[in-house]
């Protein structure tokens, strides 16, 4: 049991340290002008625009209250005029602004990724058949699936007193972890269930390479009244350094009897697999039902 426990610690101590390696970047930035390209873009979106707003609001909007105060000159307006523009600016500029952001740095993302593996030289890819296009798709539709199941239980845990709280830390660091390899899965052609089987026989390892992220994530979070907007932010601009950070660590080793954490398995894994069957319940009679090799395949 001793010398479990060690090799859990281990392994978490050595994918902090993976997580940390930012040195990777430097041959990738070098050798490519559209990654320097697309991580301009990541810092102009996310540190200029969304950060930004949040100091121009800071400014602007004391200077429109105080202004408002002095046409009203009424006391007992000022807080409602804070509060209202408050709510405006957060909801009329700040959410737009965030989701624009996150679809944004999510296909900048597939970019760094492809560029990426392109200058390692690390897959060779063939020619798009509409086979591997609609199986890409259909494999794309159900990761959405769990990682939305799985996003749902970790805000679940949160709600538990006492002990949701580390719970939902250490999912969401799993959560980022298998985001930031996904990229690098994805591209090498494995089926999701080969994703999901590989990152849980590696749970403790994938479980320290999130965790300083997801830390710095917590702890921005807390800092001031608009964390949530600076950790997005921050988050926004570090996670394409993890995709390249995770596409230049090696495979982790499989050994015999090795313990199989149900990290995917044992609730947004299922809901996936529902929605198949009830996909396949809902087929008219005479068509003919087609073959999920992505759900089907087995990690050899």
């Amino acid at each position: 049991m001793t010398s479990t426990v060690s090799k859990w610690l281990s392994n978490f101590t050595t994918g902090c340290t993976d997580s940390l390696t930012f040195s990777a970047l430097n041959q990738f930035l070098l050798k490519s002008d559209k990654l320097r390209t697309l991580f301009w873009q990541f810092f102009v979106l996310n540190f200029v625009v969304l950060c930004g707003s949040l100091f121009v609001f800071q400014y602007v909007g004391e200077r429109i209250v105080q202004l408002l105060h002095t046409w009203t000159k009424s006391p007992e307006a000022a807080p409602l005029f804070t509060a209202g523009f408050t709510v405006l600016f957060k909801y009329a500029w700040m959410w737009p602004v965030r989701i624009l952001a996150h679809i944004l740095n999510s296909v900048w993302c597939f970019h760094v990724v492809g560029e990426a593996t392109r200058l390692q030289k690390a897959a060779q890819f063939s020619a798009m058949s509409y086979d591997r296009i609609l199986r890409s798709v259909t494999e794309c539709i159900y990761q959405v699936v769990l990682l939305f199941f799985f996003y749902l239980e970790v805000n679940l845990w949160s709600l538990v007193p006492y002990v949701g709280f580390p719970i939902s830390f250490v999912f969401s660091c799993w959560l980022h972890a298998f985001y930031a390899f996904d990229y690098r899965w994805a591209h090498e052609g494995r089926s999701l269930k080969q994703r999901v089987k590989a990152f849980e026989l590696s749970w403790d390892y994938y479980f320290g390479f999130g965790a300083p992220m997801t830390l710095l994530y917590f702890v921005l979070c807390w800092a001031a009244t608009e964390g949530p907007f600076i950790a997005f932010a921050v988050s926004s601009l570090l996670f394409p350094i993890h995709i390249i950070v995770a596409l230049t660590m090696p495979d982790r080793p499989l050994e015999e009897g090795q313990w199989q954490m149900n990290v995917f398995s044992h609730f947004a894994m299922r809901c996936v697999d529902l929605l198949w069957l009830m996909k396949r319940k809902c087929q008219p009679p005479g068509k003919p039902k087609t073959k999920r090799r992505m759900m089907e395949q087995d990690d050899d």
